[in-house]
């Protein structure tokens, strides 16, 4: 019997293992081939997902509640040779023109042609005339409308300083704009643009960035840089270091200020208070830096009278304060002193709110006992000691006040207005 007849009996005795085998074969050849198949399409997916979503976006700058200067995107630029562009980012609601339909919690989008740039998209905004808007496709149709509508939008106002602060008013700081639809952004024009990795469509609303800037009171400022890779391929610690070459004081919002009337330099925070993170280093480079915090206090008590509305500042070991006063102790002004009646070793009594869950506030009292009694000159009158809080630093008199607290204006008094003014 030859080799080949062998083989062909042993086939056909065989033929259920063998057609077996054979079909098992085809099935994992199936299996393979669709599962390559369905893993090059998933991949294919995903990269234009993120092809729509992030353009030639390398590297995003978008630090939490932060405002910087727009021109640090042309600083940055310059240091790595890429194309940055600036973006201010902020929250919203939209409404169709009746107000029938509208699309809450939006991220409207300030932006300007390097936007477009660095997300290899068309401007819809480049023949636009006047203000206008550009919708995402997502937004456009949950609203019913399309190019030539028009929209409401409203946006909210930004605060310098962080929402869990008692004197930040919760009043609604939101204002309301009507606009026509630009254009309504498909993908080609950057219109799924968002930096989280989320499988929902975002929800973008586009504006001019100088328009949407001087609306939300944040002239020339923005809270996000976006950065396609530069030339020559950095890391990100690479760029961290680019971007500490051309940040400035102001991109933190802090500005150092020389107090010609005490020979002293001070530094300020536009979010009112600073941060450890910059007060430390600040603090350690002069070994004569004196921290102050200021706070306005409700009311000041001596037995059966008291002093309305105050700002009392605690302050570390200076010209004012001794070194070793301890934590139950205060110096007043001479003014403090005569409105109360007041000695060196009387106790005062204190009010003040404090902010609880759900910023529900509420008031607390302290015990401090008067170790001094200054003349409301040099430091004692310094008003730069007083931050900027909004609502009580931009006004002409206190019956203006409005603070983020509740205050009664009717306890003021014509000799509070004077010292006010003075």
């Amino acid at each position: 019997m030859s080799l080949w007849r062998l083989v062909a009996r042993s086939t056909w005795f065989y033929w259920r293992t063998n057609a077996a085998v054979l079909l098992a074969v085809v099935v994992a050849t199936a299996v393979l081939t669709g599962a390559l198949a369905v893993g090059d399409s998933v991949r294919y997916t995903l990269r234009r997902t993120l092809e729509a979503r992030l353009g030639h976006v390398e590297f995003a700058v978008s630090p939490h509640g932060r405002f910087f200067r727009a021109d640090l995107a042309g600083d940055l630029r310059s240091a790595l040779d890429c194309t940055v562009a600036p973006v201010l980012r902020v929250p919203g609601m939209i409404a169709n023109d009746d107000g029938s339909r509208r699309v809450n919690r939006i991220q409207v989008l300030g932006v300007d042609e390097r936007f477009y740039a660095v997300g290899a998209g068309t401007n819809p905004f480049e023949k636009a005339l006047g203000e206008g808007v550009v919708l995402c496709e997502t937004v456009a149709r949950k609203l019913g409308v399309a190019a030539g509508g028009e929209v409401l939008l409203r946006i909210e106002k930004v605060a310098m300083m962080p929402r869990d602060v008692p004197l930040v008013s919760d009043e609604d700081r939101t204002t309301a704009f009507r606009l026509n639809v630009q254009a309504v952004a498909d993908d080609s024009a950057f219109g799924r643009f968002d930096l989280a990795a989320n499988q929902a469509a975002p929800l973008n609303v586009f504006v001019p960035r100088v328009w949407l800037a001087e609306k939300v009171e944040q002239p020339g400022r923005v809270n996000m840089l976006l950065a396609t890779r530069p030339k020559d391929a950095a890391t990100v610690e690479e760029l961290n270091a680019a971007i500490g070459k051309v940040w400035q004081p102001a991109d933190a919002g802090i500005e150092l200020t020389r107090l010609e009337q005490r020979d002293s330099l001070e530094l300020r925070s536009r979010r009112v208070f600073i941060e450890e993170s910059i007060c430390d280093p600040a603090m350690k480079a002069d070994a004569g830096a004196v921290g102050i915090l200021t706070y306005f206090v409700n009311e000041i008590r001596l037995g059966d009278k008291a002093t309305p509305y105050s700002m009392v500042a605690a302050m570390g070991a200076a010209d004012v304060v001794p070194r070793g006063m301890k934590a139950d102790e205060i110096i007043i002004n001479q003014w403090l002193a005569d409105d109360l009646g007041a000695r060196v070793g009387d106790s005062l009594d204190l009010k003040y709110f404090v902010m609880g869950p759900r910023r529900k506030l509420t008031e607390e009292q302290g015990r401090f006992k008067v170790v001094k009694v200054v003349p409301l000159e040099g430091a004692a009158a310094d008003r730069t000691l007083m931050p900027d809080f909004p609502g009580l630093a931009d006004v002409n008199n206190c019956r203006d006040w409005k603070p983020g607290v509740p205050v009664d204006l009717n306890r003021i008094r014509p000799k509070d207005e004077q010292y006010w003014n003075e």
